[in-house]
């Protein structure tokens, strides 16, 4: 993401840069366009987006930014650190810096005045949609720091995306696009935000919201999983397996 890093405080996705701006608007954007899509993608599209939407949710989204950038649930090899990290900036969902900062904070104050994303206390607007404006403390986020690359995809963020969005778009049309890489990213934020910021947040207590399954995946599991963070959630976790079956444990 492309800020300036402040030595206590980050405003993570406050100052009104351009990056901001454009991921935000990127995400409003193809939302609106879901209608044009029903009507002009096949079946083939509709089944080829839910599976790049299933990649994109339960693997880059929940495996790697949640249980690997910031919480160190298992431990994924440098290439596949750099490839999951590139599709998190392409899928306008941030760094492992940024998102693991982002998070980290909402842990250490979930539920209170000081949390970046409390339904009470922000309301469900900025909660859902506002979410590349939440502040986190970038003190949580020291050991990413460390890595040069993700660095790198901070100070380029904004050119990664316009490049992989307009270059995607311009070779294979509005349906393709659409079904590769807008709504996949678009549709990860939504549901994400709406199902585990927003929804098990309410009545001041924190629940499990198992029926979401087919839209957030591991992360239905959200009581438990702030109860103690660990890689498998329930047993019908399926992104959680991959490290075990590769022994990235």
């Amino acid at each position: 993401m492309c800020m300036g890093f402040r030595k206590r405080r980050i405003a993570m996705f406050n100052r009104p840069d351009l990056t901001r701006l454009v991921t935000t608007y990127a995400m409003y954007f193809y939302l609106a366009l879901i209608p044009l899509y029903i009507v002009n993608a096949s079946l083939v599209q509709f089944i080829t987006l839910y599976a790049v939407y299933w990649f994109s949710a339960d693997i880059v989204h929940s495996l790697f930014l949640h249980r690997w950038a910031a919480h160190q649930t298992w431990s994924p090899p440098k290439w596949l650190q750099k490839i999951l990290s590139f599709f998190g900036v392409m899928l306008l969902l941030g760094t492992p810096i940024t998102w693991g900062a982002w998070h980290r904070t909402h842990h250490a104050t979930s539920d209170t005045e000081l949390d970046p994303h409390s339904p009470k206390y922000k309301g469900w607007f900025y909660c859902i949609f506002r979410h590349r404006y939440h502040y986190a403390d970038i003190k949580k986020a020291r050991d990413r720091m460390r890595d040069k690359y993700f660095r790198w995809l901070g100070k380029r963020e904004l050119e990664i995306v316009l490049i992989t969005h307009i270059g995607l778009f311009a070779l294979v049309g509005f349906e393709w696009f659409m079904t590769l890489l807008a709504l996949p990213a678009a549709l990860t934020i939504l549901f994400a935000n709406l199902g585990i910021i927003v929804l098990p947040h309410l009545n001041n207590s924190i629940s499990n919201m198992p029926y979401l399954w087919p839209f957030i995946f591991s992360e239905s599991w959200h009581e438990d999983h702030h109860d103690k963070p660990k890689l498998i959630n329930s047993r019908f976790e399926i992104s959680g397996r991959i490290p075990q079956l590769f022994k990235w444990v």
